[in-house]
């Protein structure tokens, strides 16, 4: 005798278009689910999916990267308060932790709150080497954009201040 019906044992599906194949919970339904708030300006529900991406224990390698994302884009969030309570700590541990799973743009974050002499967490050595491996890694990058060029002017222009 069977105690369970098909829909309970059935996995929930993701109910975004192009996702419907994918898990619920799986890391992409999560990211793109985060991103979809985000996009509309619900930055309380992209923090709530992108923590549940960030709190997930195993990711396949493939998307590694999302994971990473996440963790760089809640770092966004708590620096600026946005849909969460502003926690600039918090924030530059989110961006640590995507900067060592190799996002750039936490990278070029770091930079930034470490090099700009305006910020209370300024550290000279710290904001050099983030900065450098910032030029690195958008160095790295295949294609080029307006916002790249800005994001490696910025880290130059960091270096140099720093070096005066």
């Amino acid at each position: 005798m069977c105690l369970f019906g098909a829909s309970a044992l059935a996995a929930e599906m993701c109910k975004l278009d192009g996702l419907e194949k994918q898990a619920a919970n799986s890391a992409d339904c999560h990211f793109y689910h985060g991103t979809s708030a985000y996009r509309a300006g619900d930055f309380a529900t992209a923090a709530d999916y992108w923590k549940r991406l960030v709190a997930l224990k195993e990711v396949p390698v493939d998307e590694e990267h999302l994971q990473a994302s996440a963790y760089n884009n809640l770092g966004f969030l708590y620096y600026f308060g946005k849909g969460v309570k502003a926690n600039k700590p918090e924030a530059i541990a989110y961006w640590h932790r995507s900067s060592k799973a190799g996002n750039e743009e936490a990278a070029y974050h770091l930079c930034h709150v470490y090099a700009d002499k305006k910020v209370p967490t300024f550290d000279p050595k710290l904001g050099g080497e983030y900065c450098r491996e910032t030029l690195r890694r958008y160095g790295l990058l295949k294609k080029s954009s307006e916002n790249t060029n800005t994001i490696l002017h910025d880290a130059q222009a960091y270096l140099r201040k720093m070096d005066q």
